[in-house]
């Protein structure tokens, strides 16, 4: 691994523009774009970062209008800095009962799709040693899917 600053979100969300425009998605974008380095494989951490956003819209599928939230910030955690990262869609919600289960090998909900997608972004997360959340809620009666990544900052 190396230290780099590679805009993973903003290069990863740009090669998918022409999908999001056809699916007439809203882009809330919230990107500090002073972070820190991070060690990590640029190459592999993009394709995390383009599987969530492939899964958030293929969650939205053909609803117009659905939001895809993306934040990025720098945190402190117990005296440690480290990348925060939000990718957050209206439109869905994780089926009650799956959130142990989506990052499972060969967990999928889809009726086509290997199920691998997620556990790979899991164990890429980790082997770079931060740690992804996924959940969802119901806010406002907006039912919305959220994926949190943690990433430790480089020295």
């Amino acid at each position: 691994f190396k230290p780099t600053k590679k805009k993973f979100l903003q290069s990863t969300l740009n090669s998918l523009l022409v999908q999001i425009q056809i699916q007439d998605i809203v882009i809330d974008k919230k990107m500090d774009l002073n972070l820190p380095d991070i060690f990590c494989d640029p190459y592999v951490m993009q394709e995390v970062f383009e599987n969530l956003f492939i899964n958030a819209l293929q969650a939205i599928g053909e609803q117009k209008g659905q939001v895809l939230t993306i934040e990025s910030r720098e945190v402190s955690i117990n005296d440690v800095k480290k990348i925060n990262v939000l990718v957050k869609n209206t439109g869905s919600q994780i089926a009650s009962g799956n959130e142990d289960k989506i990052f499972m090998p060969f967990f999928t909900t889809k009726a086509s799709g290997s199920g691998l997608g997620l556990a790979i972004a899991k164990k890429v997360i980790e082997q770079h040693g931060g740690v992804i959340r996924a959940g969802s809620s119901n806010e406002s009666a907006q039912p919305s899917t959220f994926f949190e990544i943690e990433l430790p900052c480089g020295i």
